[in-house]
């Protein structure tokens, strides 16, 4: 595969020592995980949700588990695997624990290609000992399965980039596609390839027809493995939809929000939980102006309250050391 000249390269054969210093992470992030499963008492609050999708999927009902605002890849693959594993809740959390552990490999795996193997170790074991990721990666959540998905996407993108690979181009758009298929937040990484390598381009360190080139490669991939649910979504509600959570045109703010699309289906085999509409008051704050300017409003006060409760002393210690360590000009690490 051709590189990039200019680009930081940093990938190579994996040593032995270094798959079985990944290897061990892997196992004992699934092993931490698991452990904190075993000491969890009650399930979070979208569980019961995502449990009642697989016993849908089980069953054949796509129409009921459809009808609900969650993505379909975490419960379909807890519906996969629960005739292997017994119970619906050990399969659910099996799903989960698996993805939290993969997610370290993947981001190992990007670490590695774009700042070396000890970078790589480091951030792996990090990701694999976070308190928070191994809470919500052992329990009956979809953010362990997402996480999986998305950094392997970003490794794939980070090979699509520096190293103008095809296969890296085809891995991103699938595993775009899965995380979208498990979040519809998933496809923000898409605009970041995008928006990345429009700036290589225009850096001239990508050709614009290998730029063109791998980009189709991507949104074809990408395409064929989110397109399923989409066509499904409009066959329930008659409108093309990313996300039953809002139509197109609200998430531009174009229309305002009025709630979870929905669809043919509206009753179930269980009663409807609560969890599907914010308790009153519990909205986040937002300004005044346009429908656009209060999600960019709400998002960033969002992700301000999330940092404050995952950036204990200890991490922003580091990412204030990380954020040293890249000082200066920015190149495609910077970039992404």
């Amino acid at each position: 595969m051709e590189q990039s000249a200019g680009w930081p390269q940093r990938g190579g054969p994996l040593s032995r020592p270094e798959g079985l210093a990944v290897l061990g992470l892997v196992v004992g992030a699934a092993a931490l995980r698991s452990v904190s499963w075993m000491q969890t008492a009650v399930l979070f609050n979208d569980g019961p949700l995502f449990l009642h999708m697989a016993r849908s999927f089980a069953a054949g009902d796509l129409a009921s588990a459809l009808a609900h605002p969650y993505h379909p890849l975490y419960p379909a693959l807890v519906a996969l695997v629960q005739p292997l594993l017994g119970g619906w809740e050990g399969a659910a959390v099996f799903v989960s624990v698996v993805g939290g552990a993969l997610a370290v490999g993947a981001l190992f795996a990007f670490l590695r290609a774009s700042f070396g193997p000890r970078e790589a170790l480091i951030g792996a074991f990090l990701l694999a000992v976070h308190p928070w990721t191994i809470q919500f990666s052992a329990d009956v959540q979809s953010e362990g399965l997402y996480l999986a998905f998305f950094l392997a996407a970003l490794a794939c993108l980070w090979q699509a980039l520096a190293r103008a690979s095809w296969v890296g181009a085809l891995g991103a758009g699938l595993f775009t596609g899965l995380a979208y298929l498990t979040r519809p937040e998933g496809l923000i990484l898409a605009l970041v390839g995008v928006a990345v390598g429009m700036g290589a381009v225009v850096w001239r360190r990508l050709p614009p027809l290998r730029a063109a080139g791998l980009a189709a490669v991507a949104a074809g991939a990408l395409v064929a493995s989110a397109a399923p649910y989409v066509l499904l979504l409009h066959e329930q509600t008659d409108e093309w939809l990313l996300t039953r959570k809002k139509v197109v045109s609200q998430i531009l703010g174009v229309e305002a929000y009025r709630g979870p699309v929905q669809t043919r289906a509206t009753s179930y085999d269980e009663p409807r939980l609560a969890v599907l509409d914010p308790p009153a008051g519990s909205e986040s704050p937002v300004a005044p102006g346009s429908s656009g300017t209060r999600s960019l409003v709400a998002a960033v006060v969002t992700v301000l309250d999330t940092g404050q409760s995952v950036l204990r002393p200890d991490m922003l210690l580091l990412l204030l050391v990380g954020l040293w360590g890249a000082r200066g000009r920015p190149g495609l690490r910077g970039a992404l």
